[in-house]
């Protein structure tokens, strides 16, 4: 199966004009894809921290229910929506891409 890389790129696009220098780079299309793609993975990482997170205060109780010596609990409802968000970040700044010079 042969990808048309024009029309995917056109759905995802930065709103650059055609002829921005920009676009004009060799491998402006090569990184636009390879910042995708890592955009996707990163998202992903923080959905399964967010999963975790949910998991973590339905099993809990909302923190009610907690072995002896359960501060990791407590650790992991600071450290995982921290997480989730740090993720979150990276992967809207990996798919907005590199903020570029307006005159």
């Amino acid at each position: 199966m042969q990808w048309h890389l024009p029309i995917l790129l056109s759905l995802w696009s930065n709103n650059l004009a055609e002829s921005s220098p920009e676009r004009q780079h060799p491998h402006f299309f090569r990184r636009q894809r390879v910042r995708r793609i890592f955009a996707g993975i990163a998202a992903l990482v923080s959905a399964f921290w967010i999963f975790y997170t949910i998991r973590l205060l339905v099993v809990t109780a909302f923190l009610t229910r907690l072995r002896a010596g359960g501060g990791g609990a407590r650790i992991g409802a600071v450290a995982f929506p921290v997480l989730a968000l740090i993720f979150g970040w990276g992967a809207w700044r990996l798919w907005r891409g590199a903020p570029t010079e307006r005159a």
